[in-house]
Parts: structure tokens; C-alpha cells; sequence
């Protein structure tokens, strides 16, 4: 227990305790249980704390801002163009093996009349 009071807060070993009481099972192994059960309830603290700023569990909102969306200097409007894309294609849900062939055809093209008729083939 010492250790465990050093290493995490005692209102999270508290907590934790209070949650293992519950367990209607024999426990072999309490200190790997009770520190399993503490990393869980700083986890899910970190996991409010995320979605308080913005996030979603697991992932940012896909409403972020976008290197795209800035006017880069240097860029050529083709590439700029081939970024949005690329990210609504990477966003779009569809299956990994899609995805990738679709940035595959992506790449191959190199001017803009062939980028609009390839955007408009994806419905963007």
C-alpha cells in the first residue's frame, strides 16, 4: 500500500477500493487488481479532461483546422487541392483497401481538369 500511495493520489486509491468491494468473486492477486483498477480511473479522468477541450475519445474532431485551409506559400494550388481531397478520402470511412486505391489514383494525377473530374467522381 505504501507504494501505491506514493506513486497515485488518495482519493484515486480510495475510489478504487470503494469500486473493488463490489467484486462478488474471490481476488487472487489484490495490489495487480487495485492498480489495474486506479490506472482505469486515471484514465477515464484524462479521457473527461480531452473531451472537455474538444476531443472525442480516441480521436481529434475532424473539424480541426487543416494545414490546407491555410494559405501556404510555396504551395501550388494543385497540391493544396490534392490535400483536401486526400483528407476527405482518409475521412470518408470507407474500407482501408478503397482508400488506398483511390490515393493511389490521387497521386497519378498532375493537373487540375483531371482533379476536378476526379473529385467530382468521388461526390466531394
Amino acid at each position: 500500500m505504501e507504494k501505491l500511495i506514493q506513486k497515485y493520489y488518495e482519493k484515486d486509491i480510495i475510489k478504487a477500493l470503494g469500486e473493488l468491494y463490489k467484486y462478488n468473486s474471490e481476488i487472487k492477486n489484490f495490489s495487480k487488481i487495485l492498480t489495474a483498477k486506479i490506472e482505469d480511473i486515471k484514465n477515464s479522468k484524462m479521457d473527461k479532461i480531452k473531451e472537455n477541450q474538444g476531443y472525442k475519445l480516441g480521436q481529434e474532431e475532424r473539424k480541426l483546422l487543416l494545414k490546407s485551409d491555410l494559405v501556404e506559400f510555396g504551395k501550388s494550388p494543385i497540391a493544396v487541392e490534392k490535400e483536401k481531397i486526400s483528407n476527405s478520402i482518409r475521412n470518408s470511412g470507407l474500407p482501408t483497401n478503397k482508400r488506398l486505391v483511390l490515393m493511389g489514383q490521387l497521386a497519378d494525377i498532375n493537373n487540375l481538369e483531371e482533379l476536378e473530374k476526379f473529385k467530382k467522381s468521388l461526390g466531394v
